[in-house]
């Protein structure tokens, strides 16, 4: 006889106390208990993981090495194991394409079903396009036609202008004698009257004339199969009562809008056949916002309402707007908010009408005057966001700027031909707005024709079920446009568990974390029916839950205690909910006996003022009034679904957080948030983790292990020794254990099989060697303190207030079992690149190129090309810093993929190019041209290589993962016909990177070349001219990415402090000239030139004096200075000067902000991996 129980022995993973366990199987399990007893260790860490780990490995070792495999975990036997699946709380995915129905697969049936049965309508005259056979039109016209009399037409031309003799001879050749033009039929044989080319014209050839009946069917038939082939798809059938036009091209016969055959990537907003080509099929974009850019609508536009139009423009766009003002009947002094709407409308969006404008100069002197539409405030800044080439113009620019809906979709993410198809009069995303309970009664009450009902049957079942199990689990308020991103973690696992109940599995081990979080006490009875349903289909469901009504529920519960932490892991109960009643050791039990209630002291506190939010009717809110007291508990209660998340989040979080953070999020709408100056910050505080590396630890996080260490380095024995507080952490190498690194375990690879994880032999799972571990406080070495619980550490430091002030608060909410030293599960890694050292083995100098720039530089970085495995280190390391998630999703690093010209990419490159695609990292694809040697001696065949080497690159990197960043890039010199070396500053480079400037414009992608290039070993003149040469050049071309713009000498071999810092000069230089003409009012200079006339000078007029300070580029490192006190002053040329500066500035840096975890995380790995291979010279 099979026993049908899932039997467990010696379970002692985490803080499990060697127990044994029998769960009873097909039956809903609840295992309760403190938080920190061991629920999860056991439920997930041991039952889960072990189930998932024997189906991992049932498969062949070549699919296993494709999956990542849990690990084993610390239990003698598990006995009667189903192929498990985990349900947890965690967002489902913060792709901001990921939406409920693309999660629940609902979507995907939508599409399906609006592509078979969707009715397809014009996007221009609203009317419906069919697609029609032959037969089917016959059958349309005896049925709507039936007795009349009726012309069968072939419609060639619909509301076109033209004069058309050509066409009537080509009607005349194929044979027909009659068109109607017009609505007036014609003889061909008699000469078509002379048609006026800028008219409208109707033209249509008469197949025939007949009367409808079932005796003529062959007769229109044969009409109807003539008019379509002349026409190319529609027939015309007219008779004296209506008109009506038939086509098979799913074309407006009206406005010859072709849509063509209808499938599902048609309504894809992940694709490009559906997907709204304004917003790219997110249903939002940048734009400015008129409530950023006018935010205080009390004032008038000339006392500096229009915020981002104030300045040294304000003068002229004043004048522009005062002229529009006189045209249209509006004055500037009038405050924004008195300003009518058709006027706010002219200042924001502009006018067609032309304007005859008059500018006049502050002194009244001189004007001028021109003629134009007036653009409008919102669309000149978006011009000049577009246009600008300065990258803080339009950081600036972007504080006026919100994520808005799409105006062309409506935010509804898909082309309006797709939008214009519909079922019973809604579209595919109108059905996506509803709620789950309202899109079930609409696929419940279809009115469809009986073949589209044979057609959508099976489609609609499964949508229905779908949509059913949804608002079983208590999620009904939500709707299918609901993005994945912003759902709970709670409301995510309710859709995993609909999908899975969707799914009709059987003998599955389902694992549940608290579903009933989130979810109202009203809904809960949906849950368990739902939870139920589960288990009924034949599966084992094992519920972590702390909820009474689900406890109640259950078949058997198993209660886990009696305490937390080190204080729990033992069976306190295991049963049923009669039996947990009679139990005297199970705290859960008492509870649910009512003998433990939780009575509240009667202390009432006073209000400290308050946040009252006006008008607000964000979602489903109902213009709510809400007044929220400061300085109490406040808790917001309700109905899932009944607007809680909206009124708090989307509405007071966002407001405050762009009150306080000045960030530019766009918040739920309301009208008003009174007594914010009652407050003076805002913290959010959510269900994110906080884990960043696997060495981080609790202690680290609430910054208490800094202390303890500066504690322990301050004893008498680490001060005799000199140990820092370094010497404590076990990502250091001083004090750690050298054997694990400070992991305190070795990781043991066994192939395709699951690693193992062994304790350390030779610091026994301590972290750090002897010499540390000898340093004792209080009798206690770092590890022990590592191994407390937050409430034994609280007593330990009781004396030392900076540490135990930190550990009470983590006490206060409920975390005292948390160990100091318990690692984060959520692991991330990371990368970068600067300068070599070469006192570090060649193959292992990319490690300190990548942490130097991380380390001391808050900037995107390159990384190593060359080998893939350095390429692989660089994204490693940029994961430690940024977390894996976040590089998937953001390019930080963009690397130089250099051709190895001629027409050809060595392995290496390639592969360097494949890591970095793949991780969605930037490359730079550059030809690496020396003229004469590597290509062409001539400009133009060397720029036709380039053009060829770097589309090659280019193409290789979008087949590796289409969308990955790629820059055209090229690296072009000539080679001396003297030695055979690159020479720089020369005309012929200049050209080729011109003509490479041009081709990249061409194909529409990023250009990279130029740079401070230059042969010169020395900061000398020669740098000077080649270096200026390349620079300017490169800046006028236009590229869009400038390599090697400071610090190049000797042709890129070695780099100079001096040579860095005179480039910087040089750049900064040239960002004064690409900003081009100062055309303002100030910039022309009219004033200056009235005041001093002819003859005179302008030292001392007013126009000088105002702006002498900043009118002209002073150079860092250049000296116009008189001979004599150049003389004085030690006769220092230019490199001496940057000598000095260099070093002043590297006195005076200081490195921006890391986190000391992420620090030492990436020391680690990079120690980690330098041994990993042994040291070679290439």
């Amino acid at each position: 006889m099979i026993d049908n129980k899932l039997k467990i022995r010696g379970a002692r993973h985490h803080n499990l106390k060697n127990i044994d366990v029998d769960i009873p199987k097909n039956q809903l399990v609840v295992i309760s208990g403190l938080s920190g007893s061991g629920k999860s260790t056991l439920a997930f860490d041991t039952i889960y993981a072990e189930g998932q780990r024997r189906y991992v490995e049932s498969l062949s070792s070549y699919a296993r090495q494709f999956l990542e495999m849990m690990d084993k975990p610390d239990v003698d036997s598990i006995e009667g194991l189903s192929p498990a699946i985990a349900i947890q709380q965690k967002t489902t995915s913060k792709n901001p394409r990921s939406t409920v129905g693309t999660t629940t697969e609902i979507y995907d049936y939508m599409r399906l079903l609006y592509a078979r049965i969707g009715i397809p309508h014009c996007t221009n005259c609203k009317r419906k396009i069919s697609t029609q056979s032959v037969e089917r039109i016959c059958d349309s016209v005896l049925k709507d036609f039936s007795g009349q009399k009726i012309l069968i037409l072939s419609p060639l031309v619909q509301r076109k202008k033209g004069t058309y003799e050509k066409l009537f001879e080509q009607i005349k050749k194929d044979g027909y004698s009659r068109i109607r033009l017009n609505g007036e039929i014609l003889s061909l044989d008699d000469g078509i009257p002379p048609l006026d080319r800028q008219k409208w014209h109707n033209i249509e050839i008469v197949v025939d004339r007949i009367s409808t009946s079932k005796s003529e069917r062959s007769r229109i038939f044969e009409a109807i199969q003539t008019a379509i082939k002349a026409s190319k798809g529609d027939v015309m059938i007219s008779s004296d009562k209506s008109e009506k036009i038939f086509s098979q091209n799913n074309a407006c016969p009206h406005c010859g809008l072709t849509i063509g055959e209808l499938e599902p990537r048609n309504f894809s907003f992940n694709s490009p056949f559906g997907l709204c080509k304004t917003c790219n099929g997110l249903g939002v974009k940048m734009e400015f916002d008129s409530a950023l850019v006018i935010p205080d609508k009390s004032k008038s536009i000339l006392d500096g309402a229009i915020v981002p139009w104030s300045g040294r423009f304000s003068a002229f766009r004043r004048q522009a707007l005062r002229t529009v003002g006189e045209k249209f009947g509006f004055d500037l002094m009038t405050p924004i908010e008195k300003i009518k709407p058709k006027h706010l409308e002219i200042i924001l969006h502009g006018t067609s009408d032309l304007i005859d404008f008059q500018y006049r100069s502050k002194s009244g002197d001189s004007s001028w005057k021109y003629t134009n539409a007036f653009e409008g405030v919102l669309v000149n800044l978006q011009r000049v966001f577009l246009e600008t080439d300065s990258e803080s113009k339009r950081e600036w620019l972007k504080q006026f700027m919100r994520d808005t809906h799409c105006t062309t979709c409506n935010g509804k993410k898909l082309k309006p031909e797709s939008l214009a198809v519909t079922i019973n009069d809604l579209g595919i995303m109108d059905v996506c707005d509803l709620s789950i309970t309202n899109c079930f009664d609409f696929f419940s009450n279809l009115k469809l024709t009986e073949t589209e009902q044979h057609i959508g049957r099976d489609i609609l079942k499964e949508i229905k079920e779908r949509l059913e199990f949804l608002i079983n689990v208590g999620l009904n308020y939500l709707t299918l446009n609901r993005l994945s991103s912003t759902l709970s973690g709670g409301e995510s696992q309710r859709i995993r568990l609909a999908t899975q109940i969707g799914s009709n599995l059987t003998g599955v081990l389902y694992v549940l974390d608290e579903p009933t979080i989130g979810l109202h006490q009203r809904d809960n009875a949906r849950l368990i029916k739902t939870l139920n349903k589960l288990r009924n289909l034949g599966n084992t469901v094992i519920v972590v839950e702390h909820d009474e009504e689900l406890i109640r529920n259950s078949d058997w519960i198993i209660d886990l205690g009696p305490g937390a932490g080190i204080h729990g892991g033992n069976i306190v109960f295991e049963g049923t909910i009669k039996k947990i009643l009679q139990a005297t050791k199970s705290v859960t039990g008492t509870y649910l006996k009512d003998n433990s209630l939780i009575v509240l002291k009667n202390k009432i506190r006073k209000p400290e003022g308050s946040l009252i939010i006006k008008d607000a009717s964000e979602n489903n809110l109902k213009n709510l009034d809400v007044e929220i007291p400061l300085g109490l508990f406040v808790s917001v209660t309700g109905v899932s679904g009944s607007g809680k998340s909206t009124l708090i989040n989307d509405i007071l979080l966002k407001s405050l957080e762009n009150h306080f953070s000045k960030t530019h999020i766009s918040s739920g709408s309301h009208k008003d948030i009174s007594g914010i100056d009652n407050i003076d910050k805002v913290i959010a505080i959510d269900q994110s983790p906080i884990g960043r590396t696997p060495r981080s630890n609790p202690a680290t996080y609430i910054g208490a292990f800094t202390p303890i260490r500066e504690l322990y380095s301050n004893t008498a024995l680490s001060k005799e020794r000199g140990y820092a507080p370094g010497q404590f952490s076990f990502n250091v190498a001083d004090g750690r254990c050298f054997a694990c690194e400070g992991d305190g375990v070795k990781q043991i690879e066994m192939q395709f099989l699951s690693d193992v994880y062994v304790k350390c032999d030779e610091c026994k799972g301590k972290r750090y060697n002897s010499e540390t571990l000898s340093v004792l406080y209080k009798g206690k070495n770092i590890s022990d303190v590592l191994q407390m619980t937050v409430y034994e550490a609280l007593n330990f430091f009781e004396n030392v207030p900076s540490i135990q002030r930190k550990l009470q608060t983590v006490n206060d909410v409920g975390l005292g079992y948390i160990k100091l030293g318990q690692s984060s599960p959520w692991l991330h890694h990371s990368g970068g690149t600067i300068c070599e050292p070469t006192d570090v083995p060649v193959n292992k100098r990319h490690l300190d190129m990548v942490y130097s720039h991380i380390k001391y530089s808050d900037k995107p970085f390159m990384g190593s090309v060359t080998h893939p495995d350095r390429a692989q280190d660089t994204v490693d390391m940029a994961k430690v810093v940024f977390g894996e998630e976040f590089i998937q999703q953001n390019t930080v690093c963009t690397s130089l993929i250099n051709a190895n010209s001629p027409l050809t990419f060595d392995a290496t490159m390639l592969g360097a190019a494949k890591v970095y695609a793949r991780n969605n990292q930037a490359t730079v694809i550059s030809p690496f041209i020396l003229a004469g040697a590597m290509s062409p001696v001539t400009t133009a065949g060397t720029a036709t290589q380039i053009l060829a080497e770097a589309m090659a690159g280019m193409a290789f990197v979008q087949l590796v993962k289409p969308g990955a960043p790629v820059i055209f890039g090229t690296f072009a010199s000539a080679v001396s016909m003297q030695n055979g070396a690159p020479t720089f500053g020369t005309p012929e480079p200049s050209l080729i990177l011109y003509a490479a400037a041009a081709l990249a414009r061409r194909l529409g992608v990023p250009f990279r070349s130029g740079g401070g290039l230059c042969a010169s070993k020395t900061a000398d003149a020669q740098a000077a001219y080649e270096s200026a040469n390349t620079l300017q050049t490169a800046a006028l071309a236009g590229v869009n990415f400038m390599l090697h713009t400071a610090g190049w000498l000797e042709g890129g071999l070695s780099m100079g402090y001096e040579k860095f810092v005179m480039d910087c000069d040089q750049a900064s230089m040239i960002e004064v000239l690409l900003k081009g003409m100062d055309m303002s009012e100030n910039g022309q200079a009219m004033d200056a030139l009235r005041e001093v006339g002819p003859g005179a000078h302008f030292l001392g007029s007013a126009h000088t004096q105002a702006n002498f300070e900043d009118a002209f580029y002073r150079s860092t490192v250049a000296d116009n200075n008189s001979f004599e006190q150049w003389s004085a002053e030690g006769e220092l040329d230019c490199a001496q000067r940057a000598n000095v500066l260099w070093k002043k500035a590297l006195n005076d840096y200081q490195a921006p902000e890391l986190d000391p975890a992420i620090d030492e995380a990436l020391l680690d790995f990079m120690t980690r991996r330098k041994a990993d291979f042994p040291d070679k010279d290439y």
